[in-house]
């Protein structure tokens, strides 16, 4: 098994990249990282000049600051108002992920408790208030830890895709409801991602298991409440921040082990020859959470300092694909 991931990691070397190691670190280094002032953060999302955090450990969980990439900087924190309210199971309880889309809603998802039902919440950024349909309870004990967002051809449209344990749901805003997707997935899902199609490939949702294998589901199946599951292939490597997409058919993740960050052109199989090494650095990558996408589709590290007062976002891609 251990010949098996050299062997892997050897291939990725020949056929995927174009510099070395020592110059993407440094390359990472003159691009200045995006630091901010807290350590626990466990998910961040960005919508145009304004950054969200996820701080599980906190008293106030969301947090709120700038989006200034291209200024060597520490984050001022900002309490955003979706953390209050009157009763406690309306305010966030346990968060574990949250995401935006691209009409200026944040969407939360909450895994609750034992008696709080974990819910989804949609903030609207521009207004700073809570949108109609703001609140959506799932039942009370089911387990939820990822989320991603479907925003549609139009806002009204936009579905959340939520999984946790061996299960995925699927919410539509329009309708305001939920439904279980049945699947012959029987194993720990621990990542989702969205990966629009083109003219030549259909719109999937990756789901990631046991931080390894990948399969795929066409979205226009979820949307009948049943999918059939088609096994992409297994990661180089165990990938503890799950992955994510860019929009353009790269598909990220982590090599936690080797902290190496790795891009597969999902258009082709899921093979060595299809990736590419896009940073390797102990340094800068030795505790990835979790990835966010920016503005202009360009993918970045959560970094978590578990030593340091500080969090960072490692900006992993320099050209547009």
């Amino acid at each position: 098994m251990k010949m098996d991931r050299i062997l892997k990691l050897l291939l990725l070397w020949i056929f995927g990249v174009s510099t070395t190691v020592g110059q993407k670190d440094e390359m990472l280094y003159e691009s200045p990282l995006y630091v901010i002032n807290v350590s626990g953060i466990t998910k961040v999302a960005i919508h145009r000049s304004r950054v969200f955090v996820l701080v599980p450990s906190q008293e106030v969980p969301l947090l709120e600051m700038s989006w200034l990439p291209h200024v060597q900087h520490v984050a001022k924190l900002r309490k955003t108002p979706v953390n209050a309210s009157v009763r406690r199971c309306q305010g966030l309880v346990r968060p574990v992920d949250l995401q935006t889309d691209p009409y200026g809603r944040l969407w939360l998802l909450d895994a609750g408790d034992a008696k709080c039902a974990p819910k989804l919440v949609v903030y609207d950024i521009l207004y700073h208030r809570l949108v109609e349909n703001a609140r959506h309870s799932f039942d009370l004990g089911l387990q939820v830890e990822h989320l991603t967002i479907d925003p549609g051809a139009t806002r009204g449209v936009t579905l959340a895709y939520v999984a946790g344990g061996d299960k995925i749901l699927v919410y539509s805003y329009y309708q305001d409801r939920h439904w279980n997707v049945k699947t012959v997935l029987n194993e720990t899902i621990t990542g989702i991602a969205l990966n629009p199609g083109d003219a030549e490939h259909r719109t999937t949702l990756l789901v990631l298991v046991n931080h390894l294998t990948v399969y795929q589901i066409f979205t226009s199946r979820l949307l009948e409440g049943s999918a059939g599951v088609i096994e992409a292939g297994e990661l180089m490597g165990p990938s503890l921040a799950g992955l994510t997409s860019d929009g353009r058919g790269g598909v990220f993740y982590m090599l936690s082990r080797d902290f190496v960050a790795v891009r597969w052109n999902s258009r082709l199989p899921l093979q060595a020859e299809n990736q590419e090494i896009l940073l390797q650095s102990d340094r800068v990558l030795f505790n990835v959470t979790s990835f966010v996408t920016d503005s202009n589709r360009n993918i970045w590290g959560v970094v978590n300092n578990g030593t340091d007062q500080m969090t960072w976002c490692a900006k992993l891609t320099f050209t547009s694909y």
